[in-house]
């Protein structure tokens, strides 16, 4: 997804596409490999999720049962009535 501002054109990072693709999911636990058959590839993808854990984003991790890879999920956020 590319956005255009005054003639610039805004390609996501890995780290935004990441974050969208753990949004869309609300809450759905993400196949790991999913980063990794994007095109363009996201090579870092773990350390584009903890780049995300550390600006306060919760996701959670486990492994998927007779993989040698995880899968993610964003943990929604707690809401005030």
């Amino acid at each position: 997804m590319q956005t255009q501002t005054k003639g610039l054109i805004h390609k996501p990072s890995q780290k935004e596409r990441i974050l969208q693709i753990l949004q869309d999911r609300e809450g759905r636990w993400v196949d790991g490999m999913v980063f990794e058959n994007l095109q363009p590839r996201i090579t870092q993808s773990k350390a584009r999720l903890f780049e995300l854990k550390e600006e306060g984003y919760e996701i959670e991790s486990r492994f998927i049962e007779g993989k040698n890879w995880k899968e993610y999920r964003l943990k929604a956020k707690d809401t005030l009535f």
